[in-house]
């Protein structure tokens, strides 16, 4: 559905535009392959098969463009490092201030969540022992450029069922407390972070996370698949630093909370990560 004003002129003019109302109340996404093409090149899941739902409101004026695109698709299979995952996906974006120019829009207000994520290699047996995985990410501040690869950056607020992709992503930098991987899954993770990626780099700054007894702080920033980051882990009586330098990483484990504090305070302002 489309509504157009071209300022009173006749179409064979050919002027621009100056209001543009365009409605998709539904449409299906037969194959969610083509959504690889909007992620960060090299990070995150990739998307093996199933189908999904668009559906999007957009107002344009003057070319500046606002309004939502929601994706809901259930019974997908994708794939992260290797191992395939079958679940559940929901994307509700707010999109405002948007230029058409720079194809770059305000993200604020937008919620993206993942349900019933399952191992799809993992028996029925093993399946239940582990119960289904879920994730919500709500973006406070934020703003994306669209293009291929989609670049993005803002401050989000997080929640996950338990520490299960915490671990995975210590184990995969080749690094973290030893102790880690034999403390029970904690459940019950949330917080909050700064997140931006595109053109190969994935930067979290201001990492704060807590669960039961958990709490982990601090940054990540990884580039060309090297990882730098200063981080805390603490769990109950235990308690670790990491230090992660070109993709080497070290475990602290004298006075690690000291040693964290003095590695933030040094930081220059501004540094990027």
């Amino acid at each position: 559905e489309l509504d157009a004003e071209w300022n009173g002129l006749s179409l064979a003019e050919r002027v621009p535009a100056s209001v543009a109302e365009f409605v998709l109340p539904g449409a299906e996404i037969e194959d969610v392959r083509i959504l690889n093409a909007l992620m960060p090149h090299g990070r995150g899941p990739t998307f093996r098969s199933g189908t999904g739902e668009v559906s999007a409101a957009f107002h344009v004026k003057h070319s500046v463009a606002e309004g939502t695109v929601d994706v809901v698709a259930d019974d997908i299979v994708f794939e992260n490092k290797g191992t395939p995952f079958f679940g559940d996906l929901e994307v509700h974006a707010q999109l405002a201030e948007g230029s058409l120019v720079t194809r770059k829009f305000d993200l604020s207000g937008t919620g993206i969540r993942l349900d019933d994520i399952a191992d799809k290699a993992a028996g029925d047996k093993e399946q239940r022992k582990r119960e289904a995985w879920f994730c919500t990410v709500d973006i406070d501040k934020g703003e994306v450029t669209l293009g291929r690869p989609i670049s993005a950056a803002g401050s989000v607020a997080v929640t996950m069922f338990d520490t299960r992709p915490v671990v995975a992503l210590l184990k995969d930098l080749g690094t973290g407390p030893k102790w880690l991987g034999l403390v029970p899954t904690i459940k019950n993770v949330g917080g909050t972070f700064d997140v931006a990626f595109g053109a190969g780099t994935l930067n979290l700054d201001e990492v704060a996370l807590t669960g039961d007894g958990l709490e982990v702080l601090g940054w990540l920033q990884m580039k060309n698949k090297k990882a730098d980051g200063r981080l805390l882990i603490d769990y109950k009586a235990l308690i670790a630093g990491v230090r992660l330098d070109q993709g080497k990483g070290k475990v602290v484990l004298s006075k690690p909370r000291k040693w964290f504090e003095e590695e933030m305070a040094s930081r220059p302002p501004g540094e990027e990560r």
